[in-house]
């Protein structure tokens, strides 16, 4: 949501609803159906589908550019610094809000990676086991945190991220140096979903896997 709008994919369309009363305001039809949700910034939206990544005029829907892409299993695009960072393929890529230029392009051997958040010159992106730190102008990794099974995307608080790691029934909740990539402190919590933690205020958010919510101070 953004500017009393609501931004919403169905089918092949990107629809932008008036928040207050679910009028249409504007639709754009795309070349396949939509698999993305969609970001906003810089006054576009941007989301894929299986064949192109699009930048939609936030306020009238018109094509602002689209980029021809390989389709993975797309999470929402990242927007930082005129730059937008979303999976293609195997490899994650930065375009120029603007224009859809090509600022870099990386890739993990044998791994897909997926955005998850940007705080000062860092990029944060995952796999399905490992967190890595990149340089958001380059693209080249600067650190790595490796669990054995699994890792949630990052929540991001001053100088720390946050993560839900392990398997079902040996989960844990780490705190992750956001300059170094080494773990602060762990705590184990068997029953943990596997959705990012949230923050807000001084407190972590964690779902558990009965559907109940456990807050902890960060």
């Amino acid at each position: 949501m953004a500017n009393g709008l609501v931004f919403v994919g169905a089918g092949k369309e990107m629809y932008a609803l008036d928040a207050s009363t679910g009028t249409t305001r504007w639709e754009y039809s795309g070349d396949e159906y939509v698999v993305s949700s969609a970001t906003i910034g810089d006054g576009r939206v941007f989301y894929s589908d299986a064949k192109h990544f699009y930048a939609l005029d936030q306020h009238t829907g018109a094509l602002t550019w689209k980029s021809p892409s390989t389709f993975a299993v797309y999470f929402s695009p990242i927007v930082a610094k005129q730059t937008v960072f979303f999976t293609d393929g195997d490899n994650l890529v930065a375009l120029n809000t603007a224009d859809g230029t090509k600022r870099w392009e990386t890739g993990i051997p044998n791994e897909i990676i997926r955005p998850g958040g940007v705080q000062g010159s860092r990029l944060f992106v995952k796999s399905t086991s490992t967190l890595y730190a990149l340089d958001v102008d380059t693209g080249k990794v600067v650190w790595r945190f490796d669990e054995p099974s699994f890792v949630s995307f990052p929540a991001i608080a001053g100088d720390k991220l946050f993560a839900v790691t392990g398997s079902t029934g040996q989960t844990g909740v780490s705190a992750i140096d956001i300059t170094t990539g080494k773990r602060v402190w762990a705590q184990k919590i068997p029953t943990l979903a596997g959705q990012p933690p949230v923050i807000a205020g001084q407190s972590l958010y964690l779902r558990t896997t009965d559907g109940n919510v456990l807050s902890l101070s960060n």
